[in-house]
């Protein structure tokens, strides 16, 4: 589909991308970090192309690859061919428009640093507006590895967990290709054994409601695909009943009765 224009903005502040490091509205709490830039994912698509490449090499000919695989989050330019070629898909951030760069530079530095109005204003943003389907890779990329990186402070992965929760929800955005990113960590959102950290400011956060919204997003992903995935939500529904055994602890088993529970009675009965 053809892109906008200019995207429409998320109500932010601009911030320049060579080195602003305050947070989004004056909202601190960064300290130095880096801010997550679109151009820091070029080096990890091209080592991913590379390895994805040289695994090839070892592999029979004609042994089927899934080109929406397990190395790279974009698409845009294929290598290989030929009967039985494996397909490359890979997409690099040079070739975004400077409106979209800019357009994900303002809702990434909101969600990591703004305030609750910025953060609300942003995700309102990724929900509804359209022309942002060559961002989806990249946003994807974002939420789940920033989830792994802030495992332990449960308010920021919720936020992330939003975030993910309206890219689902915008009915111009297609993440097919990219539930494979995103929903093993919205899973570990909803069972993992520990969500929150005494050591975080504030304790970490309340890891019960991050372990309820989780569950709505997974539910959300399972209504809008199981049609075309009919086995994504048995598998949903497996992996939160395993965590339901008498082994695990409490904490992942409110998050299997939570899941479930999100599915409905049938799933519960079931």
């Amino acid at each position: 589909p053809d892109i906008p224009q200019n995207p429409p903005p998320a109500g932010l502040p601009l911030h320049q991308a060579d080195g602003d490091h305050h947070g989004a509205g004056g909202a601190g709490g960064g300290g130095g970090d880096e801010p997550h830039r679109i151009e820091d994912d070029e080096d990890d698509y091209e080592e991913d192309l590379l390895l994805r490449k040289r695994g090839r090499d070892g592999e029979a000919k004609g042994a089927g690859d899934d080109p929406s695989g397990s190395g790279s989050a974009g698409a845009a330019s294929s290598s290989g061919g030929g009967p039985g070629g494996v397909s490359v898909r890979h997409l690099l951030p040079r070739l975004l428009s400077e409106e979209l760069r800019l357009y994900f530079t303002r809702i990434t530095l909101a969600v990591e640093r703004g305030n609750p109005p910025q953060v609300d204003a942003a995700l309102l943003s990724v929900g509804r507006d359209a022309g942002i389907q060559e961002l989806v890779p990249f946003f994807v990329r974002f939420v789940a590895k920033s989830i792994y990186d802030n495992l332990g402070k449960a308010d920021k992965c919720r936020t992330l967990v939003r975030l993910a929760g309206r890219m689902v929800g915008n009915v111009h955005v297609h993440l097919e290709l990219h539930l494979h990113q995103m929903l093993p960590a919205i899973i570990t959102c909803i069972v993992a054994r520990r969500l929150s950290s005494p050591s975080a400011p504030g304790g970490g956060g309340d890891h019960w409601s991050l372990r309820e919204e989780a569950s709505r997003v997974l539910v959300l992903c399972c209504r809008k695909f199981g049609d075309r995935y009919p086995t994504l939500r048995a598998r949903s529904l497996r992996t939160l009943c395993e965590a339901l055994g008498p082994d695990r602890p409490l904490t992942t088993r409110y998050g299997g009765v939570v899941g479930l529970s999100a599915f409905g009675p049938r799933a519960v009965d079931a």
